[in-house]
This record gives structure tokens, C-alpha cells and sequence, in this order.
């Protein structure tokens, strides 16, 4: 579900300094990357309100982004001449068992690319991997107080006890966290209905790194053979109502896609004025916002 528009934020001081701010395009293809724009993060947009604020929360923290919507998502990333570092899936309105619910290409779960899901973007992904998403007997809508379980672990290979994985590091055991969800993740069906998916809940281990009295998987990390991990959040941490958002952010783009946050705004502006001054040479245009 969707989330309140909220305000900046600083990002955490445990990471390169951030860029100004920048302001994301809309959903649409990808542009070619230019110079400076070596790394960059590509934001599926399902719907939310906040997509955009993501792109801008990443551009913030040095990484360049792009909004691509799902229908496009895996050939706009297949046709980049670098391939990202990270693609982060938005929150959305929608319902992921609904008729007519956006869906991406699940082929982008496979790319060896680390993937951060938030809300709707995390419910799609493990439904997709083999998880199940129900509506939720308690709906949360607001403020909710998150506790980390770093021994914890749902996974149907080895209950051994795991640390609380990079994407939480550095918060502490309880953080405040904005929710807004009716939907809720709930662990594979004890019995796989196919010898195949019985041999992927198998190897496929997931580590709970948070969870609220009545959200057992507020942040999972998934592992499986041959792929990047998959981390899930079922808040928001790109809004300011997530004080730790600012930390977050940060540690999926520096610890888990190891970016190196050099982006700046200023070299964007710079090569993009380059860009439309030799495309548009002597020509007229009109420019639409």
C-alpha cells in the first residue's frame, strides 16, 4: 500500500557524503548511461506513490537511478551497456493475488543483481520465489516499532541461528518503521506441489532479520543457489517516518550492491546538457514539465 508524501531526510553519516538532491524523471526507458554514470540502480515502479522518492533517495546517496515500469523492466536492464548494481522494487496499491495486479518479468529475480523489495515489491518477489501472501489477520497503517532477530531463521534447509544481515547493520534492535500494508508475506506451503519446487525449498534459505507482533516477516533475506540474495521489507524506509531510512538505503547500495556513491548531480547536468546540445545542434525544441 501506498504511503503519505513524505519530507527529506539526511542519510547516514557511516556512508560516502550524499549528492544533492536530485529530482527522478518519470517512468519510462532507460537512457543510455553517460559519462560518470557507471554504476547505476534501476527502481521497478509498481504503482507507488513514492517511487520516485526512492530514485531520489538513491541519487542522494551517490548512485545514479532510473524508474522503469514492470512491463519493461527486464529489457530496458538486458539492453543497459553496464548492468546495474541493484534494482529496488516499489510499493503499489494493488493486491498481488488480484486480477489485473502488476507483475514484472520474474526472470529479473535471476540476474545475479541484488534485489531490494519493498511492501508490494517484496510480496510479489517472494510469491514469485515460493512464499505465500495472504491478506493479513491485523493490517498495519502508520508508525509500528520493528525489533531485529538476528538469530532467526525460517529456512527449509538449516535452522541454524544467522547474524542479522547488511541490510540492517548498524540499527538498533528496535527502530520505528512506516507501515502500510493489508497484505502480509507468510513462509512456503509445507508441501511443494511439484518435485521441482520441493527441490527449491530445498536449497533456499532465509534468514528473518525483522519482525513486529503482528508481521513475523517484516525484513527477510533470501538465499538460493546461482543467485544474488533478495532482501524484503514490508515498510518503507525511503519516507521520513522510518528514521533509520537514511541508514537503510545506504547499506543495500554500499554493503550489498557495492556501490561507490561517487554520482553527483552537478556531473549529470554537466554531460546532459552535452548530450541534448549535440543531439539537438541547430534545431528548435520544446520542453515539456
Amino acid at each position: 500500500m501506498n504511503t503519505p508524501s513524505p519530507t527529506t531526510t539526511a542519510t547516514s553519516a557511516t556512508h560516502p557524503s550524499p549528492a544533492p538532491s536530485a529530482t527522478s524523471g518519470s517512468t519510462a526507458a532507460a537512457p543510455a548511461l553517460r559519462s560518470g554514470q557507471s554504476e547505476c540502480v534501476v527502481i521497478v515502479d509498481f504503482g507507488s506513490q513514492t517511487a520516485q522518492l526512492i530514485a531520489r533517495r538513491v541519487r542522494e546517496a551517490g548512485v545514479f537511478s532510473i524508474l522503469v515500469s514492470p512491463a519493461s523492466a527486464l529489457k530496458t536492464i538486458s539492453a543497459m551497456p553496464v548492468p546495474p548494481k541493484g534494482i529496488v522494487l516499489s510499493g503499489g496499491p494493488a493486491s498481488v493475488y488480484e486480477e489485473n495486479a502488476p507483475v514484472a518479468d520474474p526472470a529479473l529475480l535471476d540476474l545475479g543483481i541484488p534485489v531490494l523489495g519493498i511492501c508490494y515489491g517484496m510480496q510479489w518477489a517472494c510469491r514469485e520465489i515460493g512464499f505465500r501472501v495472504e491478506r493479513a489477520d491485523h493490517r498495519e497503517f502508520g508508525r509500528a516499532q520493528i525489533s531485529l532477530t538476528p538469530g532467526a531463521s525460517t529456512s527449509a534447509a538449516s535452522t541454524a541461528a544467522a547474524p542479522a544481515a547488511d541490510l540492517l547493520s548498524a540499527l538498533p534492535q528496535k527502530t520505528t518503521v512506516w507501515m502500510s500494508h493489508g497484505d502480509q508475506v507468510f513462509p512456503p506451503t509445507p508441501t511443494p506441489p511439484s518435485a521441482s519446487a520441493a527441490s527449491d525449498a530445498a536449497s533456499m534459505h532465509t534468514q528473518v532479520l525483522a519482525s513486529t507482533p503482528t508481521c513475523p516477516l517484516a525484513a527477510v533475506r533470501i538465499s538460493r543457489p546461482g543467485r544474488a540474495p533478495f532482501y524484503g521489507v514490508q515498510f518503507h524506509p525511503e519516507v521520513t517516518h522510518t528514521p533509520q531510512g537514511s541508514t537503510i538505503i545506504p547499506n543495500f547500495l554500499y554493503e550489498i550492491c557495492r556501490c561507490t556513491g561517487t554520482w553527483r548531480m552537478a556531473d549529470y547536468l554537466e554531460s546532459a546538457v552535452a548530450d541534448i546540445r549535440r543531439r539537438v545542434g541547430n534545431d528548435r525544441v520544446l520542453c515539456g514539465l
